[in-house]
């Protein structure tokens, strides 16, 4: 017979080392000790806002605990587990909203008064869609889509638009009164949407290390700091969901070696790109799945033939997408691209000098964590030492590969993306993954201890939380 471990054994190694470093980066946001605040172009200060409808925030932590405590204490079908987090996530962004003590406002504020309001502001005066997509390059030089739409591909706005069209559907009003109902609308489903992002989670999930650590991974990105207090923007409404898909998309058709799933995979790759070009950091690891998932056994030469048919597929995809696009829309990606990154430099007086690089990349990096919450961020450097010591990584085979070309990515991103601070927000598509990672980390302990250490990592998650929509929030 199994004999439980005592909590103080449970807890050993890496959850007291996590433990430590989260209670000192609580004493730094409420001691506004400048540890990380002074940085080079860190982006979000030091800041007093009182929490006027505090107990909102013990409701949450009791909701949450019931809850979680309900979904782990027994099996429960995948679908009822996941639409309970999903609900979880909705009530964990609204709350916290609604602990300002202003209502909805805690929330709507977010599309009203943010940079991003301006895309809100050119949703509700665009009448006709594909007039302002096709001709995007006129409308941004002109100005008429303000600072921010320069700075982006069209699907973006594309994003405001259709919301903008749902709400005006479900509520027709005249012109003058629309901003403020989509507004509205927005506040009411935006946090809804974006933890849909749970579903293709939970599926990875289940690759990247069985039901439980799928379960985990959703629980935790419900509780991350950054997913849930950047609210109200397309990077963590709808970008997540692109980039999770993709993976979903691109890992399917790599395990079955299909062609026409890797067809689908690289049309949905592209697409994705209309959206947000900051998803371009995916394409490394969703090159190399197709070779991850061969047999590792095997020579280079016959994993590459095999590799190649579902390569091909993705090539053949991302292709006909591009072109697709083009005819319907006269949109050429690389235009847009070289127009946003020259414009988004000149805009942030970027500087390539290697002072400026070096201090960038490494505020870049440094936000980033920090917005993951320590416990997060430590789960999944656990993850990344264990897979990095394994055999996988070495022999380009299963999820470790996928996990370093994203990592890779992201830190190329941190030093030559042209951007200084703000990761928080811009690389709200890579939390999923981090979350994934964390959850196979906890997956892995031994099962009289997993629970322990799982309830003690969503406690210091949430808690960091807190902190930060007290001390610093995100505007």
């Amino acid at each position: 017979m199994a004999i439980a471990l005592p909590a103080w054994r449970a807890l050993q190694g890496f959850p007291v080392r996590i433990a430590g470093w989260t209670l000192a980066h609580a004493v730094t946001l409420a001691g506004n000790v400048p540890v990380l605040a002074g940085l080079a172009w860190w982006f979000f200060p030091f800041e007093d806002k009182p929490l006027h409808a505090f107990w909102v925030v013990p409701a949450l932590f009791l909701l949450g605990a019931v809850l979680l405590f309900w979904l782990f204490r027994r099996p429960r079908t995948p679908a009822v587990s996941v639409a309970a987090l999903v609900l979880l996530g909705y009530a964990v962004q609204m709350g916290l909203g609604w602990a300002e003590g202003r209502g909805l406002d805690g929330i709507r504020d977010r599309i009203r008064t943010s940079g991003h309001a301006e895309f809100a502001r050119v949703a509700v005066r665009v009448q006709d869609t594909r007039n302002v997509l096709s001709h995007y390059e006129e409308f941004a030089r002109d100005g008429r889509l303000g600072d921010y739409g320069r700075t982006k591909p069209p699907g973006q706005l594309l994003l405001y638009v259709a919301t903008a069209r749902v709400a005006n559907w479900l509520n027709p009003l005249p012109p003058d009164k629309r901003l403020r109902w989509l507004e509205t609308f927005a506040a009411l489903t935006w946090p809804l949407a974006t933890f849909l992002v749970l579903w293709p989670m939970y599926r990875l999930g289940r690759w990247y290390g069985g039901h439980h650590a799928a379960l985990v991974a959703c629980a935790l990105y419900t509780l991350v700091p950054s997913v849930a207090l950047v609210t109200l923007h397309t990077d963590g409404v709808f970008f997540p969901l692109l980039a999770a898909t993709a993976a979903v998309l691109a890992l399917t058709a790599a395990r079955r070696r299909s062609a026409l799933r890797g067809c689908l995979a690289g049309a949905w790759m592209n697409a994705a790109l209309f959206f947000s070009f900051s998803l371009v950091c995916l394409l490394p690891a969703l090159l190399l799945a197709p070779v991850a998932y061969t047999d590792a056994a095997s020579p280079w030469k016959v994993r590459l033939r095999s590799a190649a048919r579902v390569s091909a597929g993705f090539a053949a995809g991302f292709v006909l997408a591009g072109i697709l696009l083009l005819l319907l829309l006269d949109y050429d990606p690389l235009q847009r691209w070289q127009a946003a990154m020259s414009y988004h430099a000149e805009w942030k007086s970027w500087s390539w000098s290697l002072r400026d690089v070096l201090n960038s990349g490494l505020t870049n990096l440094a936000e980033f964590g920090s917005w993951l919450g320590v416990p997060a961020l430590g789960l999944y450097l656990v993850d990344l030492r264990r897979v990095g010591r394994g055999p996988d990584l070495r022999r380009l085979a299963g999820p470790a590969i996928f996990t370093f070309a994203l990592l890779a990515a992201l830190v190329a991103a941190a030093f030559l993306g042209t951007t200084r601070g703000e990761t928080a927000r811009l690389w709200l598509f890579a939390v999923p993954f981090v979350c994934l990672s964390a959850g196979r980390t906890l997956s892995r302990l031994e099962f009289d201890r997993r629970h322990k250490v799982l309830a003690l990592m969503l406690l210091l998650e949430a808690g960091t939380t807190v902190l930060i929509k007290r001390y610093q929030d995100f505007w």
